[in-house]
């Protein structure tokens, strides 16, 4: 059951990247308007936001910790980093090893 934790885990982050990934792929090297790619940018912060919130507010007891635990993570590696792909990444892998030391 555990591995079925992190397959869930790392198909998320997939999810979660992909629009940005893809657009990105799409539109390299090509003019576009200063609002779209502002648009854009939003985007990949506002669904990690959305997945963050809902999982705070659904989590049970004993995943509290680690996931503040990963988002404290989250929040170090995007404010030093901004790179959305490298915080997804940090705080899938600190939520997967944290509840794998606790035995959730």
């Amino acid at each position: 059951m555990k591995s079925e934790y992190f397959i869930l885990i790392i198909l998320c982050a997939i999810l979660t990247s992909g629009p940005k990934i893809i657009t990105l792929i799409f539109l390299k090297g090509k003019n576009i308007k200063r609002e779209v790619v502002e648009f854009l940018n939003i985007i990949p912060f506002s669904s990690l936001a959305i997945l963050i919130t809902r999982s705070v507010l659904t989590m049970e007891k004993e995943l509290i910790l680690p996931s503040v635990i990963s988002i404290g993570v989250c929040f170090l590696v995007s404010y030093f980093r901004k790179s959305i792909a490298q915080t997804i990444i940090s705080g899938v892998v600190t939520m997967f090893v944290i509840i794998q030391i606790m035995g959730i």
